[in-house]
């Protein structure tokens, strides 16, 4: 019977401006929080909404945000990273019967997570990766990580890329070397 009262935050996808604005959230008496989007700023987020009891919602995928006895005033919406390598492993090694995969993965939590769930999937599977390629979020060009994994002899690669600008790179560079491996 309460009306809902909408009120916005600009974090700029910092998990540095966290604090801040989690600060000004609960100093303002809101009872819920739905944001911020990303896994670093949600776990940045949630070491302090949890203290305050404040019932959140973010939109990342790192498994770790979905562990209930952890961050017990969190809902997670959305399949995390868990269940997102499991399912990419899948599909390269059972499906398309792939060997030798490689990973491409931002340096932000959502893509340490993923990389070792999808380590630990390959491994259930008597596989590793061959390639590891680790790109900063800011990369001006990542013509070199997907040259590396090409290198490397991947025939699958599992890229774990959360941005529209990075991808439209990896692609890119898939694009300029030839190559075109199952994704």
């Amino acid at each position: 019977g309460r009306p809902i009262v909408r009120k916005e935050e600009d974090d700029e996808a910092s998990p540095a401006k966290q604090p801040t604005i989690i600060k000004k959230v609960v100093d303002g008496g809101a009872s819920a929080l739905i944001g911020p989007t990303g896994s670093s700023q949600a776990l940045a987020s949630l070491a302090f909404t949890g203290p305050a009891k404040l019932l959140q919602s973010t939109y990342a995928f790192a498994a770790e945000i979905g562990d209930g006895t952890k961050y017990p005033y969190h809902y997670q919406c959305s399949y995390n990273t868990n269940h997102q390598g499991e399912a990419a492993v899948r599909h390269l090694a059972d499906t398309l019967k792939l060997k030798k995969i490689g990973i491409l993965q931002e340096n932000t939590a959502f893509g340490e997570q993923a990389t070792i769930a999808c380590k630990e999937a390959l491994k259930r599977r008597g596989l590793t990766a061959l390639s590891i390629e680790v790109y900063p979020i800011n990369a001006p060009d990542l013509n070199s990580y997907v040259s590396n994994l090409r290198k490397s002899g991947a025939e699958g690669v599992l890229a774990w890329v959360a941005n529209i600008p990075n991808a439209a790179m990896a692609f890119n560079a898939m694009h300029a070397q030839k190559w075109f491996p199952p994704i």
